[in-house]
């Protein structure tokens, strides 16, 4: 019976070294993740917590041959107004239907039709150095349409991601 027991008692040490390893494995592997995390830049974005409504991207681009930065920032329906009134150079870019702009929209808004066939290529026809202010009805289009404009290097876009319908809810001025 002492066999037995010394043959079990083998097989206890070899499980309970081979757990030793697979542990210390998950140990530096987490520490490599960390030491990545930290040395990447991510960590900022990971424990900055962005305030109320707003979220900024930011990037580089190529833009006329020049590396320039650029960013994506989203932002609210009062953040929104507060960029319209002082920002001279600001397009308003409304990405609705021709139809749901004709019957109201922002003032002073451009209308690309992101339904188009030719939605990208309008877009890639706008000065990238301009900045916009991009909004759809609900938000849904407009952050489908983020990518576009980030992959196209435009510079600076807010992009207002309560829409048309929270411009109109929070009593905001229209125009038809």
């Amino acid at each position: 019976m002492s066999n037995i027991y010394g043959k079990q008692n083998l097989d206890h040490n070899k499980v309970q070294e081979r757990s030793e390893v697979t542990l210390r494995n998950i140990y530096i592997s987490l520490i490599a993740v960390s030491m990545f995390v930290l040395l990447s830049g991510c960590w900022e974005q990971i424990t900055s917590a962005p305030d109320a409504g707003s979220k900024r991207d930011v990037f580089f681009v190529v833009l006329d041959g020049e590396r320039k930065q650029a960013f994506i920032e989203d932002v609210t329906i009062n953040e929104a107004e507060k960029l319209i009134q002082s920002k001279q150079s600001l397009v308003v870019l409304d990405i609705r239907t021709p139809a749901e702009f004709k019957r109201e929209h922002i003032a002073n808004a451009i209308n690309v039709d992101f339904y188009a066939s030719d939605f990208r290529e309008k877009l890639s026809k706008l000065d990238r150095a301009t900045p916009y202010l991009v909004h759809c009805a609900t938000g849904v289009r407009s952050s489908k349409s983020i990518k576009i404009f980030k992959a196209l290097s435009f510079l600076a876009i807010y992009h207002m991601k309560a829409g048309f319908t929270g411009w109109k809810a929070a009593g905001k001025p229209t125009t038809r």
